[in-house]
């Protein structure tokens, strides 16, 4: 069975609108994995605080149900990790220092990927998205919002080796695909207006993803 990688931006996403239950039937047809930062950044981390508590225990409920599956990073992919946290994180300067774009969960996510020689990643996270899938788009995107930036080539091109082959996708993709296979029949109905709801919920969950992404999504319903 083929396997996904999922970090907790999306999960989080689509457990925080209630969409939990696409993952019961994703799992029928792939694995779906995260690694165990992730499962400590949405179960355990959140433990006891009433805000997160809720989604916290619906995620718990998935990985116990065997919808999603945490597995532990052998020690020579942990070390993995570690160079693609560091790599990406040496790569955007910023007034003369490193800039951190990317946390050890989306870190040790790329790694556990390469672990299982899957090549699908499902994140929400703009900053590691765009770093592999368009370096230079989130070098202006950064820009706008915090100033100048220099680009270390060293570390993007030592970057670009590290997640070569990498497929990208988000919440919304996950939200538009399970609505065109039927996955959501039982919580909304078929209709544009429900699949449209659903996209700007993910979208104001944390996904990044834009009003004409949206347009384009709405374009599977006739």
């Amino acid at each position: 069975m083929k396997s996904i990688v999922f970090d907790s931006s999306s999960i989080i996403s689509v457990s925080e609108k209630c969409f939990i239950k696409i993952f019961e039937r994703m799992s029928q047809k792939a694995e779906l994995a995260i690694p165990k930062k992730v499962e400590f950044e949405m179960i355990v981390k959140p433990y006891g605080i009433r805000q997160f508590e809720l989604n916290s225990l619906r995620i718990k409920m998935a990985l116990k149900n065997k919808w999603l599956k945490s597995i532990a990073l052998k020690p020579e992919f942990f070390q993995l990790a570690q160079r693609i946290k560091n790599t990406a994180n040496s790569s955007f300067i910023v007034r003369g220092r490193p800039f951190v774009l990317i946390q050890d969960g989306e870190s040790e996510t790329i790694a556990l990927l390469r672990q299982l020689d899957a090549r699908l990643l499902v994140i929400d996270e703009r900053n590691t998205r765009m770093l592999i899938e368009d370096i230079n788009g989130l070098k202006n995107y950064l820009e706008s919002k915090i100033g100048p930036i220099q680009l270390d080539a060293k570390s993007i091109n030592e970057f670009k080796k590290l997640t070569e082959g990498i497929k990208v996708c988000r919440s919304a993709e996950i939200i538009a695909l399970a609505f065109e296979q039927g996955f959501l029949d039982e919580e909304l109905e078929k209709s544009k207006d429900s699949l449209e709801a659903a996209l700007w919920a993910v979208k104001y969950s944390g996904c990044a993803v834009s009003d004409q992404e949206i347009k384009d999504f709405l374009r599977i319903i006739s």
